[in-house]
């Protein structure tokens, strides 16, 4: 699968959304190899594969898509936003071993045969480095001050 990051929310999402990309500090120094080792691994894979192998590679159900919208709209202009979540397939993926998930859209690109791992785009429009979009989850980790922003300080809202 190939990866396209130009949707990707570059900015931190503040503390009262619903959804969060930030992550603890503790998991810091070890998210990104696993990241790295994600990406590597989804690149020379196909949809198929991944769909088969990530457990939780999934289509967003609509109460998933509305709660996403709710938390974007700041973010993304209101047609593009509406163009991605209504007319675009919406994913959710794996991004390393543990919580850590990225949504994003999926777009059949190709339809090579010799090379099928270059059929489909997924285009990440977050991520959610500790699962914060999950119910249960987000009650837990949302609360206190333990998840840090990893973005510029210009790019946290959270200053």
């Amino acid at each position: 699968m190939l990866f396209s990051f130009d949707k990707l929310l570059n900015k931190c999402l503040s503390h009262e959304v619903l959804i969060s990309n930030r992550l603890r500090e503790s998991r810091m120094r070890t998210f990104f190899p696993s990241l790295t080792k994600i990406f590597t691994l989804h690149s020379t894979s196909t949809f198929k594969e991944i769909k088969k192998n990530d457990r939780h590679f999934h289509l967003l159900s609509e109460k998933e898509r509305l709660i996403l919208e709710k938390s974007l709209k700041k973010h993304y202009l209101p047609r593009q936003l509406s163009h991605y979540l209504n007319n675009l397939e919406v994913f959710q993926m794996s991004l390393d071993e543990k919580e850590g998930r990225m949504i994003g859209i999926i777009q059949q690109i190709n339809n090579s045969v010799n090379h099928p791992e270059r059929n489909h785009l997924f285009s990440p429009l977050i991520f959610d480095f500790e699962h914060s979009f999950h119910p249960n989850l987000r009650k837990k980790k949302l609360k206190g001050n333990s998840l840090v922003c990893n973005k510029e300080k210009k790019k946290c809202s959270k200053y």
